[in-house]
Parts: structure tokens; C-alpha cells; sequence
């Protein structure tokens, strides 16, 4: 049992070297700690299962996050299959319906209205942007990943998260500069 042991340890070490930025990603994709620490819990189970199936020419960090963002995607697409209940659907006749009774954290009416047209503006230009260009930005920029993390989510090298960042911000001033130039800001 000599080799085989000693890549259970391999993989159990990995596991435990890297869940936290495996979470941190999570936490990126699902902006939900107990939803991002159930993501981590299955994607150590799947390392687990396929530990063969990892090559150590590459990185265990960019597998890892690799298989958490895969496992996040998969997810998103099954959902969008299950039917749900609206939220705005009352419970009974006359009633509360579900987004009532279900507490949030999101901020109030007015919380929303005062951060103002900028924050439009912004969620506006960045969905005009080619995918690539979004998805970097959106970990980099907003979720403040390192290129190593959002390399591992992406799945490329830190030199192509790198280039596509620099594109994007570029690609962004430019929509920027175009929009306020149109609008009169």
C-alpha cells in the first residue's frame, strides 16, 4: 500500500492546505457563506473520489478551484431546470407572500435609491462587455480575488487573467467615457 497511501495523504493535505481559498471562491460564486461552505464540502468529497484523476504536473490549487467553480456552474444549470416558487406568490389568499416573511440583508428601498445612477451605470457597462472580460473583472475588481485566485476560477494561467484584465479595464473606460459623454455627465 505504499504509494496509494501515500497519495490519500497527498490529497487529504491539499484539501486542507487550500479549503480556504477554495471557500473564498465559493464565497465569489455564491455570495453565501453557508451555500459557499457546502460547495467546498462537496468539492473535497469529489477530490477524494477522483484523486487519480489529479495531475501533479499542474496545480492543486487551480484543480481545487476548478472543481468548485465546476461544481457551482453545474449547480446554477440544474436549478434553472427545477421548477421554484415565486417569491411574490402569497402563501394564502390575502396574505403575506414568501419575500415578506423571509428575513434579508439586502438594503432597504431608500438605501438602494441613494446609491444612485453610478452603480447603474456600472452593472450597464459591464454587462456590454465580452464574457471573459466580465468574468475577470467581476473577481479581480469586485470581489477582490488574487490572480492566482482567479486564475484557479477561470481556470487559465495568471499571465491570461492578467492580459484580460488589463483588456477589460480598458475596454471599460472606454464604455464609460462614451456613456457620460452621451449623457451629458
Amino acid at each position: 500500500m505504499g504509494d496509494g497511501s501515500q497519495q490519500i495523504g497527498f490529497i487529504e493535505q491539499l484539501i486542507l492546505r487550500e479549503t480556504p481559498s477554495a471557500y473564498r471562491v465559493a464565497m465569489s460564486l455564491t455570495r453565501n457563506p453557508e451555500a459557499s461552505k457546502e460547495l467546498v464540502q462537496e468539492a473535497s468529497y469529489r477530490i477524494l473520489l477522483n484523486q487519480r484523476a489529479f495531475n501533479a504536473s499542474r496545480s492543486g490549487t487551480a484543480w481545487f478551484q476548478a472543481v468548485v467553480r465546476n461544481l457551482f456552474i453545474d449547480g446554477r444549470r440544474s436549478f434553472e431546470y427545477r421548477r421554484g416558487v415565486s417569491l411574490s406568490q402569497t402563501i394564502v389568499a390575502d396574505g403575506p407572500c414568501y419575500s415578506e416573511l423571509l428575513p434579508s440583508d439586502e438594503p432597504g428601498v431608500l438605501e438602494q435609491l441613494e446609491r444612485g445612477e453610478d452603480s447603474r451605470a456600472v452593472r450597464r457597462i459591464t454587462n456590454r462587455l465580452r464574457k471573459e472580460h466580465k468574468e475577470v473583472l467581476k473577481l479581480c475588481d469586485m470581489q477582490a480575488l488574487s490572480y492566482e485566485e482567479a486564475a484557479g476560477v477561470l481556470a487559465v494561467s495568471v499571465g491570461t487573467v492578467r492580459s484580460r484584465l488589463f483588456r477589460a479595464r480598458r475596454a471599460f473606460r472606454l464604455l464609460w467615457a462614451k456613456e457620460n459623454l452621451a449623457h451629458g455627465g
